[in-house]
């Protein structure tokens, strides 16, 4: 059964492989600010190391992994985000799960999904049992329309701030207005948001002053760490603790990791112009790649080059990776079927060589493939 489920992914040419790209002209990661060798925090790092310092957590939150490292970065970060409470995760998947399972678990719960949410987000809500109902991508009269339908007692919509492979914006403030006008939860995802955009690199969900306002932050994407964070009100907080399984039953992030997001961050609050120069970059990339390319809708640092078929993305990527250039073909049934792609990620750390150099590779790329 494994062999013939493997040939027919090969037949598909849908068969994904670990593969290690090794150059500067990374187009790949998600290390949106530079900060996964940043030398600052590496210092950081091996400064608290010439001192007793607890590296492994040794058990889960809720046995011996509740350190004083996890407890200090919390209250910091509440503090920073404005929340009542702040959340350390092990991933932003785990952190979805566990927001999800936390919110399946009150009785009643219906879930308000926009139609291209994260995997992580879909696979907490399916994983509860509870419905879920998906509209239109960013259709604000789609979701207003099935929450007036809707009968259900607990309602919590749930979003992307940047979308991951689409690289478009949700209209925050209007879905706050929503969940507030129908007493529900909103659900905020800032994985690709955190660092790159909002006052300070904070997100675009800071501000939004929802009382039923959940927000999951990713560590492991500009904060170029690894784990995540959940902001939320104190009693969701506690409900978390109590119902989440992801986060009862996983080792606590080592404090070692702890500490290099709350570096990460300091890094970001000491220099709050990096965000926007990071956006300025993305914006004039995105102008060029759009006189002959599809993009999307795009409006971030997240570029999509959309070619149509699972044989134009990987075409252009091998083309690409040729060139020198670490890019991947985002292939369906990651993304729908005939919105097959390459995604393209730009960071701060980008010379303008660089990203000319990838616009003009590009470019001969796609004219190639539609000869």
């Amino acid at each position: 059964m494994i062999e013939a489920g493997l040939s027919k992914l090969i037949e598909e040419g849908q068969l994904r492989t670990l593969k290690r790209f090794e150059t500067e002209l990374d187009f790949l990661g998600n290390d949106y600010l530079g900060l996964a060798n940043n030398e600052e925090i590496r210092a950081g790092i091996r400064h608290a190391l010439l001192a007793p310092f607890q590296m492994g957590a040794t058990g889960s939150r809720l046995l011996s992994g509740n350190t004083e490292m996890h407890i200090a970065t919390e209250k910091f970060l509440s503090e920073l985000f404005k929340s009542e409470a702040a959340l350390l995760m092990n991933s932003g998947y785990a952190a979805n799960l566990s927001v999800m399972s936390a919110l399946g678990a009150l009785e009643g719960m219906t879930f308000f999904s926009d139609s291209l949410n994260h995997a992580s987000l879909i696979d907490g809500m399916r994983m509860t049992g509870r419905d879920r109902l998906i509209y239109r991508h960013n259709d604000l009269n789609h979701l207003k329309e099935l929450l007036q339908k809707s009968s259900s007692i607990q309602k919590a919509i749930v979003t992307e701030s940047v979308f991951s492979m689409d690289g478009d914006l949700s209209p925050l403030n209007d879905l706050a207005k929503l969940a507030s006008q129908f007493g529900a939860w909103l659900v905020v995802d800032e994985a690709h948001a955190t660092g790159t955009f909002g006052l300070n690199g904070l997100g675009l969900a800071a501000g939004l002053g929802h009382s039923r306002l959940i927000v999951v932050h990713t560590a492991g994407k500009a904060l170029g760490a690894q784990g995540a964070f959940v902001t939320s009100s104190q009693i969701f907080h506690d409900w978390m603790l109590n119902t989440a399984r992801p986060l009862i039953y996983s080792t606590a992030l080592s404090p070692l990791v702890v500490l290099q997001i709350r570096l990460a961050l300091d890094c970001l609050l000491r220099n709050p112009e990096w965000p926007k120069e990071l956006q300025q970059k993305a914006e004039r990339v995105r102008i060029q790649i759009s006189g002959f390319a599809d993009i999307g809708k795009s409006e971030s640092q997240i570029i999509p080059v959309i070619l149509g078929s699972n044989s134009s993305a990987f075409a252009i990527a091998e083309f690409m990776t040729q060139q020198g250039f670490a890019v991947r073909a985002i292939r369906s049934p990651t993304v729908p079927k005939g919105q097959e792609r390459l995604r393209i990620t730009i960071n701060r750390l980008h010379t303008e060589d660089q990203l000319q150099l990838l616009i003009e590779t590009l470019k001969e790329g796609v004219q190639n493939a539609s000869h």
